[in-house]
């Protein structure tokens, strides 16, 4: 969820690819940076409605993580860490939280 005023004040470059897609979503130019650059305080919300701060971003379970028992909304990605083999999950969740994924399973 975002307000759309702060939607359409980002500065968001044509997203037509993959790359590009992730680069806005955790890019150092992307999303939760120009949130942060604006002073504002970027959350993770759960299916419970609870807001996350980014330090609990890791262990929140909304993704890749907890079993994603707190997931809002599931694509690709959160398809994928629930159908991999037992390595798979801890895996994907390596690469989304890196040395927080092991508190994060």
């Amino acid at each position: 969820m975002i307000e759309r005023s702060l939607l359409f004040g980002l500065d968001i470059e044509e997203l037509t690819d993959k790359l590009q897609c992730l680069r806005f979503e955790s890019g150092a130019a992307g999303l939760t940076a120009q949130v942060l650059a604006r002073g504002l305080r970027p959350v993770v919300v759960d299916r419970d409605g609870v807001a996350h701060d980014m330090a609990a971003w890791p262990g929140s379970a909304t993704f890749r993580s907890g079993g994603q028992a707190g997931l809002l909304v599931a694509d690709n990605s959160t398809r994928d860490w629930e159908a991999g083999d037992a390595a798979f999950p801890g895996w994907l969740s390596g690469l989304s939280w890196g040395a927080a994924a092991a508190v994060a399973a």
